[in-house]
């Protein structure tokens, strides 16, 4: 198995409490030698509290594949970009407003995930984007978050229902909590 992996996270100071946090994510995994796909536990996977919150851990992807009774979805590639905007509301209550984007893709074609393959011409549409607000308890040597995140755009959904409708976005809400910050 080889891999290549690049991720930047970088925060920029708009004055002494409120920040931008931006962060980059893209890898691939490779199988070669005597296996021809990646082990599960070395698989790339999508959603959850640091991730793409609008979606629940490992339930986004690979590319637009769509079962809903399919847990632990994963791929060999793997594209997330995040932006977050941090402010502090009073003391040690603070706030986040963020948009997630990415998915994760296979690299070959396989029966039991269709369409979840990377297609260099298609991929752009495949990207799940996905936005929200938070709530930070910042004790300064630790933060619980709790955040709440809706999808914007849901690939997985037929190719004229994949934008959000605000009729269902209360139903589509993904809670998640965590400690620390995502990114």
């Amino acid at each position: 198995i080889d891999y290549i992996e690049t991720k930047s996270s970088n925060l920029f100071n708009i004055d002494n409490k409120k920040s931008f946090a931006l962060r980059y994510f893209f890898g691939i995994g490779v199988p070669y030698g005597n296996i021809d796909v990646l082990p599960f536990d070395k698989r790339f996977s999508a959603g959850g509290s640091n991730d793409i919150r609008a979606w629940k851990y490992r339930s986004l992807g690979p590319g637009n594949f769509s079962d809903s009774q399919s847990f632990d979805k994963t791929g060999d590639i793997s594209m997330i970009g995040n932006i977050e905007y941090r402010f502090p509301i009073y003391d040690i209550l603070h706030s986040a407003l963020f948009i997630d984007a990415g998915n994760v893709w296979m690299l070959n074609k396989y029966e039991d995930y269709p369409n979840g393959e990377f297609k260099i011409g298609n991929f752009y549409k495949q990207i799940a984007l996905g936005a929200g607000i938070g709530i930070r308890l910042n004790f300064g040597f630790f933060v619980f978050r709790l955040d709440a995140a809706i999808p914007l755009h849901d690939p997985a959904m037929t190719e004229n229902e994949r934008w959000l409708n605000f009729s269902q976005s209360r139903k589509r809400t993904n809670l998640n909590f965590g400690i620390g910050y995502p990114f």
